[in-house]
């Protein structure tokens, strides 16, 4: 029997920068439909954004994930629901000029 592998996630909290695969796996996790793994993913964009600001935004807009974040505020899960409205609030105060 093969080993399974454990799961990558990014920006496991060693660092604040996101590399393009933490990007990749971020954008897995937002789109998941399993609570953990969104829980990942909103507290990433969230520490990304707070850590690095307006660098932070940028890096998370290249990505794609802002989109994916906003839509973890329809989960079915309170949890993902309240980060993902923690990180947007952090993501907005650098205004769309940072993210577009």
């Amino acid at each position: 029997e093969a080993a399974v592998a454990a799961p990558v996630l990014p920006c496991s909290g060693r660092g604040t920068a996101l590399s393009p695969r933490d990007a990749e796996l971020l954008l897995a996790q937002l789109s998941s439909p399993r609570q953990v793994a969104q829980l990942s993913g909103v507290y990433t964009v969230g520490r990304v954004a707070f850590l690095r600001q307006n660098a932070g935004v940028r890096e998370l807009a290249a990505a794609g994930a802002i989109q994916p974040m906003a839509a973890c505020l329809r989960s079915a899960h309170e949890e993902v629901r309240r980060l993902a409205v923690v990180g947007l609030s952090i993501v907005s105060r650098y205004g769309p000029e940072v993210i577009e």
